[in-house]
This record gives C-alpha cells, sequence and structure tokens, in this order.
C-alpha cells in the first residue's frame, strides 16, 4: 500500500513509482510480504520529502506448524531493513528515508499456541505450589511474545514473573524454580520449534 500527502508534487510521484518497482523487484515480490509506503513533506533538513515505511511481518511463515510456513523467511526478513536500503540506493532515494518499522500479521496460531502453554503453566503451579489464581497473575508470571519495531524483525517468547511469597513473606515459588518449569513447558512446545526464548524473571 501507498500513501501519498495531498501536498506532494507530481515530480516526487514519478519518483515514489519508481521506489515501489525497485523494492517490489529486489525485495517484496520475492517473499510476498506486504508494506505500507508513506510519502509526505519533510519538515527538517535538504529533503523535499521523506519515506515512512512499515513492513508486515508475516508471522505464520515464520512458524513451523502453521500451514504456510516457509524455512527461508525468517532469514531473509532478518535484514529486510538493510535490503530496502541498498534497493532504493540504486535508483537514489535511499536518503529519503525517514523510519523502517514493523508491524505484525497473522499471529492467531501463534497467539493460541501461547495461551494454551501460559494456561498449562497456571494449572501446574496451582497444583503442584497450592498457590491461587489471582497469586499468579498479580505476580505476572506468563510466556511473553516480543516483537521488535525497528531495527530487525525479532519475535521471542520471553519468561516473565516474580517470586510468590505468602503473607509472612517465605517464598512459595522462587524464581529458580519458575524458570527450570517455564523452560521444560516451552521446550515440549511447538512454539520452542521457531521462537527462541529469554529469561526475564525477577527482573
Amino acid at each position: 500500500m501507498v500513501k501519498i500527502d495531498d501536498n506532494i508534487g507530481e515530480d516526487v510521484i514519478e519518483k515514489v513509482d519508481t521506489a515501489v518497482k525497485i523494492m517490489d523487484t529486489l525485495i517484496f515480490n520475492n517473499i510476498k510480504t506486504d508494506y505500507t509506503l508513506h510519502v509526505t513533506k519533510s519538515k527538517i533538513g535538504l529533503r523535499d520529502f521523506v519515506f515512512k515505511i512499515w513492513v508486515h511481518i508475516d508471522l505464520d511463515k515464520m512458524y513451523v506448524k502453521s500451514p504456510t510456513y516457509d524455512d527461508k523467511y525468517k532469514d531473509y526478513v532478518y535484514d529486510i531493513e538493510s535490503k530496502i536500503i541498498n534497493a532504493l540506493r540504486y535508483v537514489g532515494l535511499h536518503n529519503h528515508i525517514r523510519v523502517i518499522n514493523f508491524t505484525y500479521v497473522n499471529e492467531d496460531l501463534v497467539i493460541d499456541e501461547l495461551k494454551k502453554l501460559n494456561d498449562i503453566l497456571t494449572s501446574l503451579l496451582i497444583s503442584k505450589y497450592n498457590v491461587t489464581k489471582e497469586e499468579i497473575i498479580h505476580n505476572y508470571i506468563n510466556y511473553h511474545l516480543y516483537q521488535s519495531i525497528d531495527e530487525q524483525p525479532i519475535v521471542t517468547v520471553i519468561f516473565v514473573g516474580l517470586d510468590i511469597e505468602d503473607g509472612e513473606e517465605n517464598v512459595l515459588v522462587g524464581c529458580d524454580e519458575l524458570y527450570d518449569i517455564m523452560k521444560s513447558l516451552y521446550e515440549d512446545s511447538p512454539l520452542s520449534e521457531s521462537f527462541s526464548y529469554e529469561n526475564e524473571l525477577c527482573v
């Protein structure tokens, strides 16, 4: 999708057409990923117009259990920012890039699997340590999906939460125990085949 502000002249529109053709030919037609190019007047500097680019990263293509999984997709989009810059450099338009950001689409399969994983974690903690669901929520214990918005499109599952204490500040479930449990459950999840994890428990 291309969005061009009303105050953009015809001479710039021709350059936009060139930018779209070179990006489609060298990058986006190869991976069938959508993007939005917003062309607006520059408010500072020597450039009379700038490009704001949003690449719509397809999460299904990164997830091995998805019917549209593509084993080359993650590596290809990892450095897509530099691919865009280099493509526009061919036609002398790379200096007009203001920002390149990422949004994520087709997330339902991954989000559903993450919900299942969090449900399993909650049930295990309740049965093993006799804690309540409210205590688990209060201590933010869950698997969180991190999606970067710039530089590289990185998708990571993060272990987050605090240890659970009773009313006398005795630790019922410590962060080391939580890590061992969450790591074991995650390694049994199909998500682990596609996405790395980070431990941010008790941070």
